[in-house]
């Protein structure tokens, strides 16, 4: 079934059923991204890596409007490249929203944690490390040679 040769009659039930899950992704991830929020500092990484997929997500979209590409992408029958910048970050946001809940899927199925990543932004070292309390800090020192 090729979908560029059909007409916009024939894929309206594709654009609407489409739109409606990238929605209700975008919903999804808004509501994380909130209770990543509530939840700071403790979810810092995470709501660092999302707000990065949704600037990732729109600039994608930017970046496609763009190219030469852009004509070809239609959502609703606009193509990408004749979007105003409004509807452009709309998309941007879905599109990102439906790759974060298929990672969000592929990692809940994965029971080999092969889907797991490292933090964005590591954990601080600690610059110096306090003994504990009752105990005694002893530096060593080379020995002074003999005057």
């Amino acid at each position: 079934m090729n979908l560029l040769a059909q007409t916009a009659a024939d894929t309206a039930p594709l654009l609407v059923v489409g739109g409606l899950v990238g929605a209700l992704a975008l919903t999804a991830k808004l509501i994380d991204t909130l209770k990543l929020v509530t939840n700071l500092p403790t979810t810092r990484s995470s709501l660092l890596t999302q707000l990065g997929v949704f600037l990732v997500g729109i600039g994608v979209v930017f970046l496609f409007g763009a190219s030469q590409f852009g004509a070809r992408w239609q959502v609703e029958g606009i193509s990408v490249s004749d979007m105003n910048a409004a509807s452009k970050i709309i998309v941007g946001l879905a599109v990102a929203a439906l790759a974060s809940v298929g990672k969000d899927f592929v990692k809940a199925r994965d029971t080999y944690d092969t889907a797991a990543m490292p933090s964005l932004i590591p954990e601080p070292r600690p610059l110096h490390v306090e003994p504990p309390a009752g105990t005694v800090d002893v530096q060593l020192h080379p020995p002074t040679p003999p005057s």
